[in-house]
């Protein structure tokens, strides 16, 4: 309607005092008799649990769409079954119009894709108090607050009908506009709100013959004549509070029954629509709740009022029955009482550590455990479920230290740990492998992998979650320990025969090189020669730790005098293996090595021994001759010593041995044997001299001179006597005269 009758200044005081009732009680609002006994709703997002703290926030964790969620339980009128729902793109759901009762939801399997199995079939019970039931408020339309209001309406032509409006900061729009109009041919009505002994209730108070229509309009204008639809329009009222309201509640009562009202919403004057209540009859108190949901409203004109965009709201309330009291409390919105019901997903964080070690160390870095080469390397592998599911199908490898040839790999023998015998490493279990191999020499290094299957506790492959694996390398050093010794002789190796030649008793300078071969260290290096000599440590420590190192050479010296002939004599070396910290190393024999050395004490000797006639005739008179008759001297010339002589040489003094230039040549007969002109140790030389006896005793020298391999000479001599007997008779016969040709000298 366009605009309010003006009310009648003159009202009947009398019988409206004789006729008001005095309501100075009322029950309290937990006493009221509830209505709406379904606006009850349970809500929640079936979501990821991220951060694992079992509450959803959103800025965190992340919903699953897809996820049924079923609903079963009692209210307060028996078993209740719903229909499961399925979680919306947000993961979330909603189970509406719950009465007071007690609920259990469900998430039904089968378990989201990467989410741990055990999320599927976890239920929540809910239990909805009669007072959750009965929902919540949302935007006050008038708790009848402000100042007090007082309009008294009397029979048509003596001031009725009546309006006013009062400014109340409690009523939806600032103020409240009320009309007031007696229908009966006779009678009067009076309406309080918010009066002393009233407070926040608007009360209707008709006289016993009196019937009455009440109008009570929020539009915000404070003009109780005219409807206007743009005041409120202005504050953007949504009556649904962004969906959440489920409709309106009006808290009152009337001691009449069969009495209805109609409830109005307007978007603007040409568009608005309209519900029909049933008033409760309570005596008249304010005890009964009307719920009228947005379904009960009708379109009264236009397009009809939409209660997301309202520019009005009106009260009108026709009494048919005379003498109708009534009593409004509270017009507000009102929703659901929405319980969160979350439902935690834990992710299917899957997760394996493999820990490999070798003979008890773990060895991921540096050199590991040394082994002596040959010995046994174990190699233990610990596998630990780092993750939330089960794993199958545990496979563990090696790869033997050939990480890029996966045909030398060899699988790990399983130990123990699976302590429930299910043959899944779950969460709580760690499993043990063992394998062996020969440790090789140097560094090693092999890799231990494990893969795995997330599975559900019953072995059952969890849908997006991917394989796990890890690898953990292991160390250890195969241990060859060796040691080399180089023993030389003046300054020649001399490991085999003859070696340098030296002159006896001349010096003889051993020389001691010890090498390390293997690849550890070697304490306690201890160098000796088979002769008892005294060796002495020259050089080599480089680092001065007394640790013969892999990187370093020793050098030892001993002296010695030559001996006659061909010698030979050994060095060795004895070293034990040890870590860079001179400790012994366990199950590692002492190392040793030997090198013999030779040489050749030169004795460089050259003897003569000459004779006259076949006799030594070293001293004494020799053989006698006779004075002209031949004499034959003959030389052999030998080598004593244990070399060649070369450039040998024989003269013989002719008896003369102040005088050279007298000096004879014998001449070389044999003794060459193999014709290499060097006078051999194994050789004997034959010269002869011819002549002729002269009278007297005769004397004469003869000198073998030869070089020896140093360029040395070497001489001997010797000498040889005969006795030229003169001739008795003069007239015998002469000697025969020598073969001249035998004869080198004409000196007889």
């Amino acid at each position: 309607m366009a605009s309010f009758l003006k009310w009648i200044s003159g009202h009947r005081t009398s019988e409206g005092k004789s006729q008001r009732r005095k309501k100075l009680h009322f029950e309290r609002l937990e006493q009221r008799r509830l209505l709406a006994a379904d606006l009850g709703a349970i809500s929640g997002a079936v979501f990821s649990d991220i951060d694992g703290n079992g509450l959803y926030d959103s800025a965190v964790d992340s919903g699953i769409p897809g996820i049924q969620i079923s609903l079963t339980g009692t209210d307060d009128l028996g078993p209740v079954t719903r229909a499961p729902l399925t979680s919306d793109a947000n993961g979330g759901y909603r189970f509406d119009n719950l009465r007071a009762g007690t609920y259990t939801l469900t998430q039904l399997p089968p378990p989201p894709v990467g989410i741990l199995p055990t999320s599927a079939g976890q239920s929540l019970t809910v239990v909805i108090a009669p007072e959750q039931a009965a929902g919540t408020l949302g935007t006050t339309i008038d708790a009848f607050g402000g100042a007090q209001q007082t309009l008294t309406a009397v029979a048509p032509g003596a001031g009725d009908p009546v309006s006013a409006s009062v400014v109340d900061s409690g009523a939806l729009g600032g103020s409240r506009d009320v009309f007031v109009d007696v229908t009966s041919t006779t009678g009067i009505t009076t309406v309080t709100s918010n009066a002393a002994f009233l407070p926040g209730v608007f009360d209707m108070n008709p006289g016993s013959s009196t019937s009455a229509r009440y109008v009570i309009t929020w539009d915000g204008d404070a003009d109780p004549d005219t409807l206007s639809t743009s005041a409120l329009l202005s504050d953007g009222i949504d009556l649904t509070n962004g969906g959440t309201m489920r409709g309106l509640l009006i808290r009152m009562g009337v001691d009449k029954s069969n009495e209805t009202a109609s409830l109005r919403v307007y978007s603007n004057s040409g568009n608005w629509s309209e519900a029909t209540i049933q008033l409760p009859n309570t005596g008249g108190l304010p005890t009964g709740e009307v719920f009228v949901p947005w379904s009960a409203f009708v379109t009264g004109a236009g397009s009809g009022g939409d209660v997301t965009h309202v520019g009005a709201i009106q009260l009108e309330i026709v009494s048919s029955a005379t003498a109708m009291d009534g009593q409004i409390d509270i017009i507000a919105s009102r929703g659901p009482t929405v319980i969160a019901a979350n439902f935690p997903n834990t992710l299917a964080a899957a997760g394996i550590d493999i820990e490999k070690s070798t003979n008890g160390a773990d060895a991921d870095t540096g050199d590991g455990p040394l082994i002596a080469g040959g010995g046994n390397a174990a190699f233990e592998y610990l596998v630990n479920n780092t993750g939330n599911t089960s794993l199958g199908a545990v496979v563990v490898t090696d790869d033997n230290g050939t990480p890029g040839n996966t045909t030398d790999d060899f699988n790990p023998v399983f130990v123990d740990g699976d302590t429930d015998g299910d043959g899944l490493l779950d969460v709580n279990e760690t499993w043990r492998y063992q394998a062996s191999a020969v440790a090789v020499e140097g560094a090693y290094v092999n890799l231990g992998t494990v893969q795995a299957n997330p599975v559900s506790a019953t072995g059952v492959d969890i849908g997006g979650v991917a394989d796990v694996s890890d690898v953990d390398p292991s160390r250890h050093f195969g241990v060859t320990a060796g040691i080399n010794i180089e023993k030389s002789t003046n300054g020649e190796d001399a490991d085999d025969p003859t070696g340098p030649l030296i002159e006896l008793g001349g010096a003889v300078n051993l020389t001691y090189v010890v090498t390390n071969t293997g690849n550890v260290a070697l304490g306690d290096v201890q160098v000796t020669d088979d002769e008892n000599l005294n060796v002495t440590f020259v050089d080599g420590d480089t680092d001065g730790d007394g640790l013969l190192d892999t990187n370093e050479t020793w050098t030892y010296t001993a002296l010695s005098q030559a001996q006659t002939g061909q010698h030979a004599c050994s060095g060795t070396v004895v070293a034990n293996p040890v870590f860079e910290s001179g400790a012994n190393i366990p199950d590692t024999p002492d190392v040793t090595d030997i090198d013999p050395s030779h040489y050749f004490g030169v004795v460089t000797v050259i003897h003569l021994e000459k004779s006259t006639n076949g006799e030594d005739a070293d001293a004494g008179t020799g053989p006698s001759i006779p004075v002209g008759q031949p004499v034959t001297w003959l030389f052999v010339v030998t080598n004593p010593g244990n070399q060649p002589l070369h450039n040998v040489s024989l003269v013989d003094d002719a008896g003369t041995p102040s005088d050279s230039s007298d000096d004879l040549t014998p001449a070389f007969v044999s003794g060459d044997d193999n014709g290499n002109g060097l006078l051999d140790p194994t050789e004997a030389w034959l010269y002869e001299l011819l002549g002729a006896a002269t009278a007297g005793q005769y004397e004469n020298r003869a000198i073998a001179a030869a070089d020896d391999i140093f360029g040395q000479s070497v001489t001997d001599d010797d000498l040889s006597h005969y006795l030229g007997l003169e001739p008795i008779n003069p007239n015998a016969i002469p000697p025969t005269v020598p073969n001249k040709r035998r004869f080198l000298s004409s000196t007889w």
